[in-house]
């Protein structure tokens, strides 16, 4: 693993965190939704002890919705990874477009960009680097939200949100965006920041921030890598029926397994 950490050059990790999950119903009463347990663990944990173990050591948590249990949680200082807060104020009335746009300013070295809400198995991560990568999975009957038409040599074509004009409705040769990513710091400032914060500016609040990935990747500004994660196990939670999927996927029957 040594060597993973030497070639990652990846020291830090942006985490969205500041919206409710109001689809998990009871579970996210009082508390985020990344602080519900998953086999015993939370999902935040989850996620950074996959951090940990890919060397990260700054993690920028931008937080909303119960903030005040994830700064009791971790502190400012959770094993290695030293957690900056960002406080998204508007978190009830906007999408996770504002959210990255608040943390852009921060991101001035490669990053990981991560959403709160998907468990991944061990060793999964490290496909990421080096950075300008998108995690994907074959797309499969019933996924719902963002896909990607990706090239024979593994780039993404085009970015294709639910609300893309040249969406088809066969998505059978497409990729589901697993909502794991990471970039370039220089890559990021020069090709996606200005498209995220124009969106903004504009008011365009409720959007994904997979609409300013489209942009750059549609003005030819931004060269993003799909990777597969078809070899491993992840579940993105939504809603009741993913936490039982998840309880199977990473129960203890599932614990000596990759």
């Amino acid at each position: 693993m040594s060597g993973t950490h030497a070639e990652a050059s990846v020291r830090s990790a942006v985490l969205l965190a500041a919206g409710r999950g109001s689809r998990l119903g009871a579970h996210t009463d009082d508390r985020p939704k990344c602080l519900v347990e998953v086999a015993g663990r939370s999902m935040l944990e989850r996620m950074l002890g996959e951090l940990v173990a890919l060397g990260v050591q700054r993690l920028l948590l931008v937080v909303g919705y119960r903030e005040e249990l994830l700064r009791a949680r971790l502190g400012s200082q959770w094993g290695p990874l030293t957690v900056e807060y960002l406080p998204n104020p508007d978190w009830a009335r906007t999408n996770n477009i504002v959210s990255l746009a608040l943390a852009a300013p921060r991101l001035d070295e490669d990053f990981l960009l991560l959403e709160s809400d998907v468990l991944l198995a061990p060793g999964l991560l490290p496909g990421l680097l080096p950075p300008n990568a998108a995690a994907v999975a074959r797309w499969r009957e019933g996924m719902d939200g963002t896909v990607l038409d990706v090239g024979p040599d593994g780039l993404v074509r085009r970015v294709l949100l639910k609300t893309s004009p040249d969406r088809p409705a066969d998505l059978r040769h497409t990729q589901k965006t697993v909502n794991l990513y990471s970039f370039r710091a220089d890559d990021f400032a020069r090709a996606v920041r200005p498209r995220l914060e124009a969106r903004v500016q504009a008011g365009d609040v409720q959007s994904y921030y997979e609409a300013a990935f489209a942009d750059a990747v549609a003005d030819s500004a931004l060269a993003l890598r799909a990777v597969s994660f078809d070899r491993g196990r992840w579940v993105e939670m939504d809603d009741a029926t993913d936490l039982a999927a998840a309880e199977r996927a990473f129960g203890p029957q599932r614990s000596g397994q990759g």
